[in-house]
This record gives structure tokens, C-alpha cells and sequence, in this order.
């Protein structure tokens, strides 16, 4: 069983993540079904700890990316969150465009 490549990046859209998800949970279970399979083989010893030790690392590397997922979209989430208040803030306010912009050209004149 291969292990899906890690992307650094967190995924572009919700249904991204929902579908990056979706493969690593079944790659997961998956490589889980595997290590139950090679618990009741008739493998040597040595042979059966090197395959389990090789898809613990795999079921390790897809349970680290799920978390990393989770992560981005949580952060996403309270990111969004975030803008939202900030935007309401400033609706509360007036707004910085509102009150048109503020130049010194008063103060200019009162000076010359």
C-alpha cells in the first residue's frame, strides 16, 4: 500500500479538504485492515515485525496528515470568523470610506 503524497499547503476549498479526508480515512482503514490481516498470517516472525513495523510508519504518516487537515481547516474557519467581525466592526463604525478620504490640504491653507 502506497502513502498518499503530503502537501505542506492546506487545501484550497472545504470540498478539498472533504475529499482529501475521505481518501485518508480510507486509506487508513485500509492499511489497518492490512495489520489485522497480518496479524492472523502464517508469516515468519521476522518478516511479520518488519511488514508491521513498515505499516505502522504508513498508518502513522496518514494519521499525521489528517490531523494537519484538520488543523488548516480549523485555522481556516477561525480566520473567516475573524474577517467577519472585522467587517461587521467596521460597519458599526462608518467605515474608513464612508467619511470620504482626509487629506492636509486645510491645514496647508491655514499655514500659507
Amino acid at each position: 500500500m502506497r502513502i498518499a503524497a503530503s502537501s505542506s499547503q492546506p487545501a484550497g476549498t472545504a470540498d478539498d479538504s472533504a475529499s482529501q479526508l475521505a481518501a485518508l480515512s480510507k486509506q487508513l482503514a485500509a492499511l489497518n485492515r492490512e495489520m489485522r490481516e497480518l496479524n492472523a498470517s502464517d508469516l515468519d516472525p521476522k518478516a511479520k515485525i518488519a511488514k508491521a513495523k513498515a505499516l505502522q510508519s504508513q498508518i502513522l504518516t496518514v494519521q499525521s496528515q489528517i490531523e494537519a487537515i484538520q488543523r488548516a481547516k480549523a485555522l481556516a474557519q477561525q480566520q473567516a470568523q475573524r474577517e467577519k467581525q472585522l467587517a461587521a466592526a467596521q460597519q458599526a463604525a462608518g467605515g474608513a470610506s464612508a467619511s470620504g478620504p482626509r487629506t492636509t490640504r486645510g491645514l496647508v491653507d491655514l499655514m500659507a
